[in-house]
């Protein structure tokens, strides 16, 4: 389970990363760079963003959906077998408080 966790993590991570080169594509940024004398430099940039986002794309479908819908029919299973550990080490545990705090609190 620790796998699949740090697995999705990484790819989480890695999407967006090369998803933030896509963010290129604002108006604002690319008029005042074109502006400038680097018209070239604007068209390489948006090019790039573009194959990182079909990149995107490919990766969200064919590698993070499979990812997340094993976690996601695993989890439960995970769950509810610790809190069946939790329930079973926990409520003698919380009886146990609860007397101890009665006796000091009775008189």
């Amino acid at each position: 389970m620790k796998q699949i966790l740090f697995g999705s993590l990484v790819l989480c991570v890695a999407i967006l990363l090369s998803s933030t080169p896509g963010r290129a594509q604002d108006r604002g940024v690319l008029h005042s760079v074109a502006a400038g004398s680097s018209k070239v430099a604007v068209v390489v940039v948006s090019s790039a963003a573009k194959s990182v986002w079909v990149v995107t794309k490919f990766s969200a479908r064919h590698i993070a959906r499979p990812v997340a819908r094993a976690v996601l029919l695993r989890a439960p299973e995970y769950v509810l077998r610790t809190a069946g550990y939790s329930l079973r080490k926990g409520i003698p545990a919380a009886g146990k408080i609860g007397l101890i705090y009665l006796k000091t609190k009775l008189p």
